[in-house]
């Protein structure tokens, strides 16, 4: 009898052994440092064999056998089988999601998708067509592919009467979502759509923006819609965060002697241009967010802010001063109190 348990024992450590490592083997990636997505096309007729060894001989997964053990089952309850297609694999994937792309099975583990501070829509747009184009278990064209998921990012913006947070209240309905989808780290499910993500960002932004700090935009007599909007400027005007506080300054001192702000991040987001100096032409430009022809804020929001450059626009550091310029060399703000020094400063610091 003891014999038989002792067995018995060796037999379940064998099978959990087994199990672990077959685990681990279909977990693993052969290259998690490398995302390149590569083009892989299965032709009609083409046998699972061929197919495996094909994967490993491109580098796509490191052993072709684990790849044929782990759709056997597939195969075997005669569920799925693989496709006769074009996919986009990368060897950073692990080697079961590869196996699911090619037999169309759906994939629906989370993943991660970040959102750098000062995006704007249109890049989120575009991070987000990536993403899921990537991921796509269709047999698509991914130029096609993105295309269709950018327009489902843009379209889901507009059903902003399903996203009922009070911060939005006080936003013009003419003006779009920008400044209040919070740049971040957001886990999604691989086929999760547009609107969800967007949820996640608006939750997001209503959690940064606490009580306390809700309470002192009102304090100051502002509105929420006023502080994203000046906060959409200073993320793309500085990078610094001390330089943010400065230039929330300069620009609120503009506001109160009645000066244009005439911001050059507003003229970059009309004309999309890479150069961040604006040339004369660009500044004559007629629009509602040129803040060098028209007082005030621009119609609304220029960017998607982080947390430093909206604290900055509620808590500016206050000085005298009305101008600065950036360099372009180290990102520095120089700042200037009159315009004789600000032209010094110009001559000085930016390339001619």
């Amino acid at each position: 009898m003891k014999f038989i348990k002792y067995i018995l024992a060796i037999l379940v450590l064998v099978i959990v052994g087994a199990a672990v490592f077959l685990f681990y083997q279909f977990n693993s990636e052969k290259n998690s440092s490398d995302k390149t997505l590569h083009k892989f096309v299965i032709k009609k007729g083409e046998t699972i064999y061929g197919v495996a060894k094909r994967l490993e001989k491109e580098g796509l997964i490191a052993d072709n056998f684990y790849f044929r053990l782990y759709i056997w089952p597939y195969r075997w309850q005669g569920k799925e089988d693989i496709k006769a297609g074009t996919y986009q694999v990368s060897p950073a994937m692990k080697l079961k999601t590869i196996a699911k792309i090619l037999m169309n099975v759906e994939i629906s583990q989370e993943d991660a998708i970040t959102f750098p501070e000062g995006w704007r829509i249109v890049d989120m747009a575009e991070a987000f067509a990536d993403f899921k184009a990537s991921y796509s278990i269709e047999s698509e064209d991914q130029k096609e592919a993105r295309k269709k998921y950018k327009k489902e990012f843009i379209d889901a913006l507009d059903q902003e009467k399903s996203y009922e947070y009070d911060f939005l209240k006080d936003k013009p309905r003419d003006v779009s979502l920008e400044g209040y989808l919070f740049p971040d780290t957001y886990r999604i499910y691989r086929d999760s759509a547009a609107s969800n993500l967007i949820k996640k960002m608006l939750a997001n932004f209503s959690e940064k923006l606490t009580p306390d700090l809700r309470q002192e935009i009102k304090k100051q007599d502002k509105t929420i819609f006023e502080v994203i909007t000046l906060a959409s400027i200073i993320q793309k005007e500085v990078a610094n965060e001390s330089d943010m506080k400065k230039v929330a300054s300069v620009y609120l001192n503009r506001l109160k002697q009645e000066m244009n702000l005439e911001s050059d991040a507003t003229i970059t987001y009309l004309t999309d241009k890479k150069d961040p100096q604006p040339s004369i032409s660009d500044t004559q430009i007629e629009s509602p967010y040129n803040t060098y022809l028209n007082p005030g804020l621009p119609k609304g929001p220029i960017s998607n802010p982080g947390m430093a450059a909206i604290l900055a626009a509620i808590y500016p550091e206050k000085h005298n001063y009305l101008y600065f310029i950036t360099r372009l060399d180290t990102g520095e703000a120089i700042f200037s109190k009159d315009p004789i020094e600000h032209v010094e400063n110009k001559e000085k610091y930016l390339p001619h």
